[in-house]
């Protein structure tokens, strides 16, 4: 291909995606565009500083990604990702650094015209409820090529909705909101995304739909704001420490298959993409990914999963008292640091334990009704700690006649 034609088509791409708001439609993340693109529902790790900061509130430890882009056709463009998050305060902060470049020699001299952006966003999610979610992301872009230089500001918000807990989810995202490069404004973009999970009682196979809707104005010609859509599915295995992914998907203008493995706190993740039109040509996309710190699962590269409602008999983390009077029990017990509330447990001795308590307690003391069924069998009390929808600390039982 000739090198002018090549340097033509580096040159659109690039500042089609920085100066339009094309440039929220990067997809980034391996698992992602393994999925065609449908992950604004899906964001619960270190890619939803990208995808959905809201995201970010539903973390349980540290998340680091990084993901390489490389074209078969243009191996001149080069596009890299890193992302890290981390809890904090009822929710998750997190940062990223997106590079776009490329790079063209020229003449006989071999001269080399270069041009790159750099994009930068400061994310924090937090959660509103065990339902709710917002997030908000801060993107400094910052252009350089030979025929001028340029910066922007931008911000981005999003929400998580859950209208089924673990298995159904709705996300909006609002991109480019206040947003400039070069001095000229960008339009808003709207992203609409949900997504399905249906897993076994012991998380050892899970199934996965998701389905993106987002707004985009005056692109590929066509003036006005148009549509773009994306849908993809996940089957994912866990065996202990080791975890495989097998993923598909498909988006407005493109096909993309993908697969992940884990072992212990490691995921690799691959995405090929196959374009319906031959603009830029296929790509693959390779991620890597590395948790740290406390996870429910350290091999998952999804969103940890509320912990069973049945007590462990094995454990105690903080003490609890009771006392019975003729119509009430009086539980008390202490305070555990980080929590944002208590559920209470109970039984019949022999059967399994029911949760007692709709809402979180937020005292470390409470009074249950007793009824007269109740002063007949022998009933065993506990409270657990949560932090972030995750329990983190269990009572000892105390045991009422």
């Amino acid at each position: 291909m000739n090198k002018y034609i090549i340097f033509l088509i580096i040159l659109i791409f690039l500042l089609g995606v920085s100066v339009t708001s094309a440039q929220t439609d990067l997809q980034l993340g391996a698992r992602p565009q393994g999925m065609g693109g449908a992950y604004v529902a899906l964001a619960y790790d270190a890619d939803a500083v990208y995808w959905n900061p809201a995201g970010l509130s539903f973390i349980y430890g540290g998340d680091i990604r990084f993901m390489h882009w490389a074209f078969e056709e243009i191996s001149q463009i080069m596009v890299d990702y890193l992302a890290v998050s981390y809890p904090f305060y009822k929710g998750g902060v997190g940062f990223s650094w997106v590079r776009q470049g490329a790079e063209l020699e020229e003449g006989r001299r071999g001269e080399k015209s270069i041009m790159s952006e750099n994009s930068f966003l400061l994310s924090y999610g937090l959660r509103l409820s065990n339902r709710i979610s917002i997030g908000t992301s801060l993107n400094r872009r910052v252009i350089y090529s030979q025929e001028g230089s340029g910066a922007g500001i931008g911000f981005e918000f999003g929400t998580l909705i859950s209208l089924v807990p673990d298995i159904w989810t709705l996300g909006v995202v609002a991109k480019n909101v206040a947003a400039n490069m070069k001095n000229e404004s960008l339009d808003p973009n709207l992203y609409f995304g949900t997504a399905f999970t249906y897993g076994t009682s012991d998380n050892t196979h899970n199934f996965t739909l998701a389905a993106d809707v987002n707004t985009v104005k005056d692109v590929d010609g066509v003036e006005g704001t148009s549509l773009k859509y994306a849908a993809g599915l996940e089957y994912m295995m866990r065996l202990n420490t080791f975890s495989f992914a097998v993923r598909g998907g498909l988006g407005t203008k493109n096909y993309a298959v993908g697969f992940g493995m884990g072992i212990n706190n490691i995921c690799i993740d691959y995405a090929f993409v196959m374009m319906r039109e031959n603009t830029i040509g296929n790509s693959h996309k390779i991620g890597l990914s590395f948790k740290f710190g406390k996870t429910s699962h350290p091999a998952s590269t999804e969103r940890k999963k509320e912990q069973p409602s049945t007590p462990s008999t094995a454990r105690s983390d903080f003490k609890l008292k009771g006392q019975q009077t003729d119509d009430r029990i009086i539980l008390k017990w202490n305070a555990v640091q980080g929590s944002e509330g208590y559920h209470i447990f109970g039984r019949i001795t022999g059967q399994d334990w029911k949760k007692l308590s709709n809402k979180l307690v937020q005292s470390t003391a409470i009074a249950l009704p007793l009824s007269s069924k109740g002063k007949n069998v022998k009933l065993e009390l506990k409270v657990r700690a949560l932090s972030n929808g995750r329990y983190i600390a269990e009572s000892n039982s105390v045991t009422f006649n």
